[in-house]
């Protein structure tokens, strides 16, 4: 849990929910941005799902890490693909397995739509390999 506020207001949450101070703050939010933390090291399936905040936990078999608040969560799973989207579906959000290839909650029939026109307009040429989308 990361704790903001004046140092009176993180004290008295630290008293209340507990927990400790990070050595290096910094060490470690670049080891979240560039998923070198040892939770990323697991060689299992991760994913990145991305739902509300108060939304309930999946139920599925895995290792978490929550970051933005419970918004966006990490998942390590061998789990099949199909129940891991459809979990985060299912939740109002969506997900994008990072490792072992790169796979995405399907999107609606417009909104794909919308999205290869965007591409289109900024990457004419292609250039950039989007993500495959969950068919």
């Amino acid at each position: 849990v990361r704790l903001e506020g004046s140092e009176e207001a993180v004290a008295d949450a630290v008293r209340s929910v507990g927990g400790e101070s990070l050595e290096d703050e910094a060490a470690f939010w670049q080891g979240l941005r560039d998923l070198t933390l040892p939770f990323f090291e697991d060689p299992a399936p991760l994913w990145r799902l991305s739902v509300p905040v108060d939304a309930p936990q999946p139920a599925l078999a895995a290792n978490w890490f929550l970051d933005w608040g419970g918004a966006q969560r990490w998942c390590v799973t061998d789990e099949a693909p199909e129940k891991v989207l459809e979990a985060a579906r299912a939740l109002g959000g969506h997900a994008l397995r990072y490792r072992p290839t790169p796979l995405r909650t399907a999107l609606a029939p417009g909104l794909r739509a919308l999205h290869a026109r965007i591409r289109e307009a900024f990457d004419p040429a292609g250039l950039f390999t989007a993500v495959p989308w969950e068919s």
